[in-house]
């Protein structure tokens, strides 16, 4: 089976990041994943460019705010230039660890078929630095709009895949008006749209 996906990568002030997120991308579509990277750059001072050359299976695009508007808008700029039914969203500073996202795609399919009428977020674990080390996050899955409200701890900015009908739908688009918290009010309306965080259980992404 084909899948397709677009995965957004909001970006200011940072090509180099960006440069290596979008890598971490285009290394994991093959014949089994066509991906569709939308870059958008929240007016940096030198507008980005990619540097990365595209593949068969991999379309990067790059959209430019005219005006810095924060992550939340440049989320919802990418989704709404999306046409692909499953979209994942990757911040900047990190990057998506190698051969996970396909597995991740696989899982969120199977997990939407089994509450089709559910709005469903679906994450996955991370790796982050601590001290001296790294160490591996996997968060809980949560089933209530109590659980939503008690923190964002799953790291939608990049771990999350979900279906476009829920983002044009309930719970809705990121608030493009918050600069701060975002992520937090955006699970809040997941729990009171009746939906879930499903949850991966393996490290997606390298959180820088």
């Amino acid at each position: 089976m084909k899948f397709d996906l677009t995965v957004i990568i909001p970006t200011f002030q940072m090509p180099e990041h960006t440069v290596a997120a979008l890598e971490s991308v285009i290394a994991q579509a093959g014949a089994g994943l066509a991906i569709t990277v939308i870059v958008v750059d929240d007016a940096s001072s030198e507008p980005f460019v990619s540097t990365v050359a595209p593949t068969t299976h991999c379309e990067v695009r790059v959209i430019r705010h005219k005006r810095n508007r924060g992550a939340a808008a440049a989320r919802v700029t990418g989704i709404k230039a999306s046409t692909t039914q499953w979209i994942a969203f990757l911040d900047a500073d990190d990057t998506f660890l190698p051969h996970t996202l396909l597995p991740r795609l696989e899982f969120a399919v199977a997990e939407q078929r089994k509450r089709p009428d559910t709005p469903l977020f679906v994450c996955g674990g991370w790796v982050e630095r601590e001290e001296d080390s790294l160490r591996v996050r996997i968060p809980n899955p949560a089933q209530s709009l109590a659980a939503l409200c008690s923190g964002c701890w799953y790291c939608p900015g990049s771990t999350l895949i979900v279906q476009r009908r829920w983002l044009t739908g309930q719970p809705g688009y990121p608030d493009a008006g918050l600069r701060r918290l975002e992520d937090f009010d955006w699970g809040i309306r997941l729990g009171r749209a009746g939906g879930e965080v499903a949850v991966w259980d393996g490290a997606a992404a390298r959180i820088q």
